[in-house]
């Protein structure tokens, strides 16, 4: 058993910690020319056990070896962190940081988080083991497992009529009135006033209009008129696409299927 780095950002790192986010795709490199296979299909008499972590591209009889491992090698997570400047020997991790200033409304402090690509492994708090790996094209993804990246369907815009679903809980007041909602109501926007976006809760009966700027609507909300499968080649071509691998590219990707193991 082997262990291997792998980058995540902190959505992908709550995704993991919620147990939401069970695979992941990244992108071969270099892009084979034909078409990649286990390495025991074309040399069958070569003994090579299995698991293994090379794969063959026939056509230039090219070897790739996935930096991901096999089945049953494990992947600690780089992830943005802050290591306290009191002496105190303690790692402060991004994401629960983000949250728990959201969360408690606090004043943010300045803090200077080194990126994920500089954590030591001893800084790691997630280690992954591997339970499968393939290779396919990007556009090969299906639904359940576009599900199983731990895609968020963020709203690229608020079309009035479609139903949103809250992700967390939000209440506002202009006294005497207070409105609102509670994660999982699902909302229907209605058309847009002032610059805000409108919504009518299904889930409260005779519920008054809530309204929220778009930012609020674009990072507190779920759009449920489009598929998991959109919304992951959305963040895919964010990611990718300025780096010349966007979906529309449809490139070769590793795809590693892992679950959360102890450290």
């Amino acid at each position: 058993m082997k262990e291997h780095p792998i980058i995540y950002n902190s959505e992908m790192v709550r995704a993991i910690l919620d147990r939401r986010k069970t695979m992941t795709r990244r992108v071969i490199k270099p892009q084979p020319e034909g078409r990649l296979s286990p390495i025991q299909q074309w040399l069958p008499n070569k003994a090579i056990p299995e698991p293994t972590d090379s794969y063959y591209d026939f056509q230039p009889q090219k070897i790739y070896k996935c930096p991901y491992g096999q089945v049953g090698d494990r992947l600690w997570v780089r992830e943005a962190f802050a290591v306290r400047a009191d002496g105190v020997d303690q790692i402060l991790y991004k994401v629960d940081y983000n949250e728990l200033v959201k969360k408690l409304d606090l004043p943010e402090i300045d803090i200077r988080w080194k990126p994920s690509i500089h954590m030591f492994r001893k800084d790691s708090r997630i280690l992954l083991e591997v339970t499968d790996i393939r290779v396919e094209r990007l556009q090969e993804i299906t639904e359940k497992d576009a599900i199983a990246e731990g895609i968020t369907r963020y709203p690229q815009k608020i079309r009035a009529g479609n139903i949103y679903k809250a992700l967390c809980d939000f209440t506002y007041e202009v006294y005497p009135l207070k409105w609102g909602f509670s994660k999982g109501d699902r909302l229907r926007a209605d058309v847009p006033s002032l610059g805000l976006a409108r919504f009518y809760s299904l889930d409260i009966k005779d519920g008054q209009c809530i309204h929220l700027t778009p930012n609020e609507a674009f990072s507190m909300l779920e759009d449920e008129s489009i598929s998991y499968k959109e919304a992951f080649s959305g963040l895919w071509d964010s990611l990718n696409a300025k780096r010349g691998y966007g979906w529309d590219k449809n490139p070769w990707v590793w795809v590693p299927r892992f679950t959360k193991a102890s450290v």
